[in-house]
């Protein structure tokens, strides 16, 4: 302290008041002397904040202290603050000051002892908080010399531990003893370590610190090379990690065999099993390799299997192991088994797996899965030419479409060429990107039928103006390739167009007597037209209607329904200049049908009207009598012909059924392509292939009996067939 530096003589000190010694002198008279302390030393001091804080913490002001500084940022002094405080046993201020720096623990720690009344245990208390250890010791040995010994053990110091231990708590000496013996174990003094364990083991232990105990001892003996000793104590261990760790001491020794069974002992089946294929212990390995699920050692075992020459199970622990190119080496070089490498590569799909099995097949003479191994294995050189040679490219052609290149089309396409093969050199030029070679190639034979097919669907498909523009230009001038314009030009983008040809190509069908072409080119030209939602010209429409109630006629006969038959046909006879060709055959079945139909008076006038036109020559022999003999019989008043009728789709207003047009609302009222009569709202439904409407009973009907759709043909079934509303049916 600095007032004990200063000199105050021989005069008698007898008072300390405030900071102030009060001293006697010579004649009596009292000298007042300031201490460092004083406030007014302490005013003074305000410069310099560390030196106010240290005056302070010697004067026991550690609350103003530690106010002081949190003012001027001083944070760092509070633990020199908190130390002094505990060094004077003032408890509540070391606590607050450890606290302010958040040593939450330390504070915790005070608080629990600040009640002891044993002036050396609490001294030595804190001596430990402040890491006096040796000062600790001191204290608790005047007090508990078990606080003493539990202090060394706290900081693992064991050696010291042991003789407080053997001094002051006998029956600490055997943990003591284990817990030194471990901690020589660990820091590789394994001598020291075996003389410990042995001690310990004299004492009696609880059977969790016996068994640790002996298998410290049979791995410090180990290390000290005592063999012998070792697996005494070894084999006597039964926890598995402490077997596996006397396993590895023994590997590491070179002890295999020995370390095999420890391994195997302690379940570590890979490391027992890597043991036996380095021992060659194959008897004991087939046992093991069982349960071991290392893919390195499934892959040692596997190519000592394959050394013996035992494939199967080589190749099996190869899966195993996830070589699954080297199970199939063996499964095709030396089993010839390529069945089953073939089920390897579908569950793995890789590329290698499939070259090998590749040549597995070329070398079996199957050119065909030679070709399809090669190109999935991205060999499509080899697999040409092996084409080539075995003069087999069409089943090249065949891979080529699933996995092919452009190369590869590019290369089938000349071959194809010069061998005359237009058709498939056509289809891979269009592969290889090559549209205008594949046009001029398939269409050099034009009147190939397949070939031109070809070339429109790949024109079609290609969607290149210049290529569309030239086959249009072709096709004008080929009466047999005309049908197919209507395609091309919707395929350009010109609907109007594609639906006017479609609408001439058609007329021209009709009147050639070929009404299904002509159904099917009218058909075609709507379907395009809906697909591209773009609006049905009525022309289109009422062709089709017209030629598809002529097509009805027949459907009709077959179901002996001789009324609809003679509707139909009636229908037709109104528009009998479309059907020139066959117009006297219309008019004659037209009479018969409306004759057993009871409608007198149609046959009367149709009869009538074809004997007096210039075909009335061309009038069968059969049936000519009949004919005179309506035209003779002119129908009384009361051969009235009464039509069904039924409500309007959109208006409800009655109409005729076989009126496709609404005299109040003015609107086209779709045609039933069953029947041949206009639809009504309550049984409405629509073909599930072509989107034609119909009614339900007699669509279900006829499907039932033909499985196909009455106007485009194709085969559909009853139970696809659902009801519909007028505003899904597009015109």
């Amino acid at each position: 302290m600095e007032v004990a530096e200063q000199t105050l003589g021989e005069n008698f000190v007898f008072h300390l008041y405030s900071a102030q010694l009060f001293q006697c002198g010579d004649g009596g008279k009292v000298i007042t002397t300031q201490t460092p302390y004083h406030p007014s030393r302490l005013e003074k001091s305000k410069k310099d904040p560390e030196r106010k804080i240290r005056l302070l913490i010697n004067m026991g002001e550690y609350q103003r202290a530690i106010n002081l500084c949190h003012e001027v940022g001083c944070k760092d002094k509070i633990k020199e603050i908190a130390e002094n405080a505990l060094k004077m046993f003032d408890f509540d201020n070391a606590v607050n000051a450890f606290t302010q720096i958040n040593d939450i623990k330390t504070a915790m720690t005070i608080k629990k002892f600040t009640h002891l009344e044993n002036e050396f245990l609490l001294k030595g208390q804190v001596a430990v908080v402040l890491k006096k250890f040796d000062t600790a010791e001191a204290m608790f040995l005047q007090s508990d010399p078990i606080y003493a010994l539990r202090l060394r053990a706290a900081l693992q110091q064991w050696d010291r531990a042991l003789i407080l231990a053997k001094q002051h708590s006998p029956s600490e000496v055997p943990l003591v003893s284990y817990e030194l013996a471990k901690q020589l174990e660990f820091s590789g003094d394994y001598l020291e370590a075996k003389i410990y364990y042995e001690a310990a083991l004299r004492f009696e232990l609880s059977e969790e610190k016996y068994s640790k105990c002996l298998a410290g001892l049979a791995r410090s003996l180990l290390k000290c090379d005592e063999f012998q000793q070792g697996l005494k104590y070894a084999h006597k261990v039964k926890e598995e990690q402490q077997i596996e760790e006397i396993a590895e001491i023994l590997e590491e020794k070179k002890h295999n065999s020995e370390a095999c069974s420890f391994y195997e002992r302690a379940g570590n089946w890979n490391k027992a099993a890597f043991l036996c294929i380095h021992l060659k212990l194959w008897s004991k390995l087939r046992d093991i390799i069982k349960t071991a699920d290392s893919p390195k050692i499934h892959a040692f075992y596997a190519k000592a299997l394959e050394q013996e020459k035992d494939y199967r199970n080589a190749t099996e622990h190869y899966l195993k192991s996830g070589d699954e190119l080297s199970a199939v080496r063996i499964l095709v070089e030396k089993m010839k088994d390529i069945e089953s490498a073939v089920k390897v590569y579908h569950n793995h799909r890789n590329v290698e797996i499939a070259s090998l099995i590749a040549n597995a097949y070329a070398e079996a003479k199957d050119i065909k899965l030679a070709i399809k191994y090669m190109i999935t294995a991205h060999r499509r050189n080899d697999a040409i030419d092996l084409a080539k040679k075995s003069n087999c490219l069409s089943i090249f052609n065949e891979w080529a479409d699933i996995d092919g290149t452009t190369e590869d089309f590019l290369e089938l396409a000349i071959n194809f060429e010069l061998n005359g093969n237009r058709l498939e050199a056509g289809k891979y030029y269009a592969k290889a990107k090559r549209f205008d070679k594949a046009l001029s190639t398939l269409l050099n034979d034009i009147s190939n039928v397949e070939c031109v097919e070809e070339a429109v669907r790949i024109v079609v498909l290609c969607k290149d103006t210049y290529v569309v523009d030239k086959t249009i230009t072709i096709f004008r001038d080929e009466p047999n390739c005309q049908k197919y314009l209507p395609e091309l030009y919707s395929a350009k983008g010109d609907f109007s167009e594609a639906a006017n040809v479609a609408f001439r190509l058609a007329e021209t069908e009709q009147r050639n007597g070929n009404y299904k072409i002509a159904r099917a080119v009218l058909i075609d030209s709507i379907r395009r037209l809906r697909a591209s939602n773009l609006s049905v010209p009525l022309d289109l429409i009422r062709t089709l209607e017209l030629v598809h109630s002529y097509l009805l006629v027949r459907i009709h006969l077959q179901k002996s329904n001789h009324l609809a038959a003679a509707q139909m046909l009636l229908r037709v006879s109104r528009s009998l200049s479309k059907f020139q060709r066959h117009a006297v055959h219309i008019l004659t079945t037209a009479v018969l049908e409306c004759q057993r139909a009871g409608l007198r008076k149609s046959a009367y006038s149709i009869a009538a009207m074809l004997l007096n036109s210039k075909s009335k020559e061309q009038i069968d022999k059969k049936y000519k009598l009949k004919i005179e003999n309506a035209a003779r019989k002119p129908p009384r008043e009361e051969d009235q012909e009464d039509e069904d009728l039924t409500p309007c789709h959109y208006c409800g207003e009655m109409c005729f059924v076989t009126s496709l047009a609404c005299e109040g609302c003015k609107n086209t009222i779709p045609m039933c392509i069953a029947t041949g009569y206009h639809v009504t709202k309550h049984d409405l439904v629509v073909s599930p292939c072509c989107s034609f409407p119909a009614k339900q009973d007699a669509l279900v009907d006829l499907v039932s009996i033909n499985n196909c759709c009455p106007l485009c043909e194709t085969i559909i079934n009853v139970d696809d067939i659902h009801y519909a509303d007028i505003k899904d049916i597009k015109f």
